[in-house]
């Protein structure tokens, strides 16, 4: 029942080709400009993603506004989790920050801001050409309706695929695994992937265990997008690395220092 909704043609392939786009720019080029910042300035720009999610979701959806204190809000969140990370004993402090790798951060956390905002619109219901009334009912959903505009029911009530967050998940990780597959065929490596799979029966087991967890990680993520909205699930996300990062240092003691305790007001306040 999943895969009903997986892509037949081109035009509803192109949506998930756009969302694998960026999600890999989100966390590729966050990865590449470790080779020109140090890591401390690819925690802070990488922890500030909540703010260009707010104004990308205030962009694409007319209902979706935010006002001072919300800005205000979400910067304390931010420099909270930033400093949490920032000073969380994180190695290549000594290391200079260039421009370009500045420049491939901002845009890795504009992808960033672009990727749960999209995906709550592939998961808002589809516009229809008329509204149904009580002696009619919704009509099917075709490829034209899947892409027309919200003219009648607003940016957030309508205009998306209708997608469940199961569906998206199996949708763009089978376009994901497509692609991914072609290239090791052309490539040769898939042949020496299975052999390397089957001479290492525990990687196999690592690997699976790995994609799995991903996977249910993906589900609720995308759940929550679903039912809270993209700028409400990043939200919880900034919040869930401070958290983390606390129960390090309780599993793990060491040195509380200042910016520990400073960005903790930071993110009670916020």
């Amino acid at each position: 029942k999943i895969f009903k909704t997986f892509p037949k043609s081109w035009s509803e392939l192109t949506p998930y080709i756009k969302l694998s786009s960026a999600v890999f720019g989100a966390t590729a080029l966050a990865t590449h400009s470790l080779h020109y910042v140090s890591f401390p300035t690819k925690v802070v720009f990488k922890s500030v993603k909540l703010i260009p999610t707010m104004i990308v979701a205030t962009i694409l959806n007319e209902t979706s506004k935010y006002g001072a204190l919300d800005y205000l809000s979400a910067t304390m969140l931010c420099a909270g989790a930033a400093g949490f990370s920032y000073g969380s004993g994180t190695g290549g402090k000594d290391q200079s920050d260039s421009s370009f790798g500045i420049g491939l951060l901002l845009v890795s956390i504009t992808c960033d801001a672009i990727v749960p905002n999209f995906c709550q619109k592939l998961m808002a219901p589809p516009c229809y050409a008329s509204l149904p009334t009580k002696e009619t009912t919704a009509p099917p959903i075709t490829p034209q309706s899947r892409s027309c505009h919200t003219r009648l029911m607003g940016p957030s009530e309508g205009g998306g695929l209708g997608l469940t967050a199961a569906e998206l998940m199996a949708n763009v990780n089978g376009v994901g695994f497509i692609a991914l597959l072609a290239y090791m065929l052309v490539n040769g490596s898939l042949f020496s992937t299975f052999r390397t799979a089957l001479a290492s029966p525990m990687l196999l087991f690592y690997l699976t265990s790995i994609g799995l967890s991903l996977s249910t990680a993906v589900l609720a993520y995308n759940k929550l997008i679903k039912s809270a909205g993209s700028v409400a699930t990043v939200a919880v996300g900034t919040l869930r690395k401070v958290v983390t990062i606390l129960l390090s240092y309780i599993i793990f003691p060491k040195a509380l220092l200042g910016i520990h305790i400073g960005s903790g007001l930071l993110v009670l306040c916020g």
